[in-house]
């Protein structure tokens, strides 16, 4: 028998409302090359003109922008089993790393969301904090024995986050030190790779399929491989070594489904490792490296938090425990993720013609979640291009509603290792930021590369002081 999937019906509504089309662009592109061009500009300048929603053509087809957060809940919570992940994003990551969590629709999602999810309880992740602060105080020692350093010279923060991330999840999620095993460089090489390839699939509409031989998808063919072989080479030792593990990997080859009470097969280990891999490092350094910008840009702002660090601390390195009086350093990651969310976007298609607010989205219609202009859009907040983390003390965040900040989304979907991502970046800030300050090179400004995820264009220059 066929289980039916019971989705809301359509909001009743009169007539609904024309959807109004984003004016100017290519007369066969339409909007494509603006948006190649600067997504994020042309999404920010569509919250300001058309703050709910506004239809977009690329090439032959037509995508919804949303940046009404109420309509956004509606998309994403409210009548979320009609809106899916499109079909034409889950065959690019589909080439990447199979079907996972992160890709998959339906009861397949569903299946492994329910599987996986005890794996980021709270309960679970606060036995990593150690291992944070541990690679962050390896970091800690290569910057004070860095003659380069020593002399002045720039680093690039970006690539100095995405390092420290990347041992991170290595070590708590599967148990591995990488820079031991050799690992290191290899497999963060492949997933750049990866990485370029689906930027370059997602922001080309005439982008060479994946049959056709040419160099882009040569090297990503042989950059897939060699990450799919480190990967499968983590479990292989972790199921030859035995022993008692608590970590990530161990949960993945322990769990069982309800149904068959069997595990997942190798295939689906070295799917979700990666994903989890991939996900759980480029994520995190965007918000950090983020935050080290804004931090030097805002001189008033660093001051509160080496204010507050000193006072806590008193120069140790910060434990679990710490969190709870950190509170300041939480509310500048939470403010750097309003303005710069390593998710600028995410993207939904509907099963089937649906109506969120007054409007309709046909069957098959695309719809992009303006994250970006949402963060930004001056109905939600005060001053909104301002870096103001008093805005996440606890007096105001009661008084906004939850909806208008997603950096890890929301609904079903919201993004299951947010509390791993907010003790990570927490517990990184505050052990760099006590010994050290960050500085900008002079004249410079950062610009935003939304690609993936949202990096800084050309990498983070900056000159590392001790305090």
């Amino acid at each position: 028998m066929t289980a039916t999937l019971e989705r809301p019906q359509p909001t009743p509504q009169t007539t609904p409302q024309p959807i109004p089309t984003y004016p100017g662009g290519h007369p066969i592109w339409g909007t494509g090359r603006m948006f190649a061009a600067d997504p994020i500009a042309l999404l920010l300048q569509a919250m300001h003109d058309y703050p709910e929603i506004v239809r977009m053509r690329f090439g032959p087809f037509s995508l919804h922008v949303v940046s009404d957060a109420d309509l956004a809940k509606e998309v994403m919570v409210t009548r979320n089993r009609n809106f899916e992940r499109p079909q034409n994003i889950r065959t690019i990551l589909d080439a990447v790393s199979g079907v996972n969590l992160f890709n998959s629709n339906g009861e397949v999602w569903r299946r492994q969301r329910r599987l996986l999810q005890p794996a980021f309880h709270m309960r679970r992740i606060v036995g990593f904090a150690d291992t944070m602060t541990g690679e962050t105080e390896r970091l800690l020692q290569e910057w004070t024995t860095n003659p380069a350093i020593a002399a002045g010279q720039p680093v690039d923060v970006e690539k100095e986050m995405m390092r420290v991330t990347f041992n991170i999840v290595g070590k708590a999620l599967f148990g591995v030190d990488m820079q031991e095993a050799g690992r290191s460089q290899e497999l963060s090489a492949a997933f750049a790779t990866n990485a370029a390839w689906i930027d370059h699939r997602l922001g080309n509409l005439l982008a060479a399929p994946l049959w056709m031989p040419t160099r882009l998808n040569r090297g990503f063919k042989q950059s897939r491989a060699t990450a799919s072989r480190l990967i499968g080479q983590i479990i292989d030792d972790r199921r030859r070594e035995g022993g008692d593990h608590d970590d990530f990997l161990q949960m993945l080859l322990d769990l069982r489904y309800d149904d068959t009470g069997e595990g997942m097969n190798d295939e689906q280990l070295i799917n979700e490792s990666g994903a989890f891999f991939f996900a759980g490092h480029e994520t995190t350094s965007n918000t950090l490296s983020w935050t080290w910008y804004l931090l030097a840009k805002y001189p008033g702002v660093e001051a509160k938090l080496h204010e507050e660090l000193d006072r806590v601390l008193a120069g140790r390195t910060p434990t679990l425990a710490d969190l709870e009086n950190l509170t300041y350093t939480r509310m500048i990651i939470e403010e750097s993720m309003r303005l710069y969310p390593a998710a600028w976007a995410t993207s939904r298609q509907a099963i089937e013609a649906d109506q969120i607010g007054p409007y309709a989205i046909p069957a098959g219609g695309m719809i992009m979640i303006n994250i970006s202009g949402i963060h930004r859009s001056p109905l939600y907040w005060d001053n909104p291009d301002s870096f103001e983390p008093e805005r996440f003390s606890p007096e105001r965040s009661a008084d906004r509603p939850r909806h208008v900040y997603l950096p890890f989304g929301q609904g079903p979907r919201q993004c299951i290792g947010n509390q791993f991502a907010m003790m990570e970046a927490q517990l990184v800030l505050a052990t760099l930021a006590q010994r050290y300050r960050l500085r900008t090179l002079p004249g410079y400004t950062a610009h935003a590369k939304p690609v993936f995820t949202l990096h800084v264009e050309g990498g983070l220059p900056m000159i590392v002081e001790r305090r």
